[in-house]
């Protein structure tokens, strides 16, 4: 489906707005390395943002966005989505939605990955293990 297809994209345009807004922060959204490869990625805690982004995209576009599980089948299908792994996010073990950052050219990602970096470096919050 075009249009889920293109959500699982948007997706992370709007979540460029909704950190600008601070309707989202680093407890959802978190940078790393993968602990094999040194590659930078975003960890993406899907169940923690989808009720936030649910509201966000149904008040910004008049529309209804697409199930949960729909559409992150359809960000897990990404080809730069590395899967769902469990990670220590601020000591808690949490399913993350995994993104390698050098593999993606999709540019609402790569400004998310930014923006939550340097916040990372700002407040100097718990590491990801």
């Amino acid at each position: 489906d075009i249009e889920l297809m293109h959500q699982s994209v948007s997706i992370f345009e709007d979540l460029n707005i909704m950190w600008d807004k601070h309707l989202i922060d680093w407890h959802l959204i978190k940078c790393g390395k993968e602990y094999d490869t040194e590659r930078e990625v975003l960890y993406f805690r899907f169940h923690g943002i989808y009720p936030l982004w649910y509201e966000f995209y149904q008040r910004s576009y008049r529309q209804t966005p697409f199930d949960n599980n729909s559409l992150k089948q359809y960000m897990i299908d990404l080809p730069f989505c590395l899967g769902n792994k469990v990670k220590k996010i601020d000591g808690t073990p949490m399913r993350c939605l995994t993104f390698d950052v050098e593999k993606s050219e999709n540019e609402g990602l790569l400004l998310l990955f930014k923006k939550v970096k340097e916040a990372d470096e700002k407040h100097n919050p718990t590491e990801v293990e």
